[in-house]
């Protein structure tokens, strides 16, 4: 099992973070912005807080959903692997296996 610890993280270690996510930048939109809002939220309510890595990004996967609701449930689990990847890279996420 792995866990991960969400750390305390500053605004903008979390937009390099999530710009690793957008991969066109001339196509934002306000899905864009209201998945950044939504995943900045979580990670600011649960800082120091450990839980199972598929917990996250079964969160991630509803954030992304409620940003795109047309979207396809295959697009929600990518954009999660992704999220939880660079969470992960960027230091706002600490994984421990047991």
């Amino acid at each position: 099992m792995t866990l991960l610890t969400i750390n305390p993280t500053s605004f903008g270690e979390f937009v390099k973070a999530q710009n690793e996510l957008i991969g066109d930048t001339t196509k934002t939109n306000t899905g864009v912005f209201r998945r950044f809002t939504l995943a900045l939220t979580f990670i600011i309510e649960h800082e120091g807080m450990t839980m199972d890595k598929a917990t996250l990004k079964a969160k991630m996967h509803e954030i992304n959903a409620i940003a795109y609701p047309k979207q396809d449930v295959k697009s929600h689990n990518l954009w999660a692997g992704k999220a939880v990847a660079s969470m992960i890279k960027n230091g706002i996420a600490i994984e421990t296996t047991l």
